[in-house]
């Protein structure tokens, strides 16, 4: 019972890993025939001189927070906000040319599509990025961020596991693309993040 119970894990172990590997290479597709918008994304959200905005709910939110965290260790001034918070007062975070990085996987999460509703009535200005499998999005974004999920199926049909791994994914090409386009330096990196194993290493 042991040996079929241990031989079952391991094949769902090796399932899960090859459909996160299948969907990432579908979603490599997708980021090469549009990596002109991720470059356009990057570019005015440097450009703007504010902080950047994160928004999300569930695990795309967790997602968001991590995309922040990233961000500020660049020099990057950035914020996580839940998507709920924006019309609970954080809408006074908002400066004159803001610019959101919001994520859904669906593309049309209800606190999201509100948040965005309410950016857009406060600040018209605003600029949007969108961390999505949707292209359709009714958040209608200036930079539509796309992942694909292929043929991939996620546990009981809807527990976020390959997403996550495609919205990490697409934001590690964010800052990627931010440490490059700033032309940092390991010794630009130290001076933000000096503590820990990194820090040492990059000593």
């Amino acid at each position: 019972m042991i040996r079929r119970t241990s031989s079952r894990m391991c094949c769902i172990l090796t399932r899960s890993m090859k459909e996160d590997i299948a969907a990432l290479q579908t979603t490599l597709k997708v980021v090469e025939e549009r990596k002109g918008v991720m470059s356009e994304a990057v570019a005015c959200a440097l450009s703007r001189k504010d902080c950047v905005l994160i928004t999300g709910v569930g695990k795309s939110g967790k997602v968001g927070e991590r995309l922040s965290v990233s961000l500020r260790s660049l020099g990057v001034r950035s914020s996580y906000i839940h998507a709920s918070e924006w019309v609970h007062g954080d809408l006074g975070e908002l400066t004159t040319e803001p610019f959101i990085i919001a994520l859904s996987h669906s593309g049309k999460t209800a606190e999201v599509i509100q948040a965005v509703a309410a950016i857009r009535t406060r600040q018209p200005d605003a600029k949007i990025a969108l961390v999505t499998q949707n292209p359709e999005s009714p958040v209608c974004p200036e930079y539509s961020l796309l992942y694909s999920m292929g043929p991939a199926e996620e546990p009981l049909g809807s527990v976020p596991t390959t997403t996550v791994v495609l919205q990490e994914a697409i934001c590690n090409c964010i800052v990627r693309q931010v440490a490059q386009t700033q032309g940092m330096t390991p010794s630009d990196f130290k001076k933000n993040h000096p503590g820990g194993a990194i820090g040492a290493k990059l000593a």
